[in-house]
């Protein structure tokens, strides 16, 4: 959900994920802090988080680099850390 309002640019050094894809840096570094204060408070049944939400969360959370050691895990199966871009 981050990755779609903070984007990796095209020159920029970006997380890659378990699957392969890559998120920014400023995505990675929020993720867990945006599933604590905005997807866990949703009903178990499901619910909705608007745009607008999303971008006033972002705008009141300072965007700090991503720990290296907090990166997925896909160094345990083999695979190395990899950057995108730069």
């Amino acid at each position: 959900m981050l990755a779609l309002f903070l984007p990796l640019a095209p020159e920029a050094t970006g997380v890659v994920l378990r699957d392969g894809s890559f998120v920014s840096e400023a995505a990675w570094a929020l993720h867990h802090e945006c599933k604590y204060d905005l997807i866990a408070t949703l009903p178990r049944s499901g619910g909705h988080i608007t745009a607008e939400t999303i971008r006033t969360w972002i705008t009141t959370h300072p965007i700090f680099p991503a720990d290296p050691l907090l990166r997925p895990l896909e160094h345990l199966d083999g695979g190395p850390h990899v950057a995108h871009g730069g």
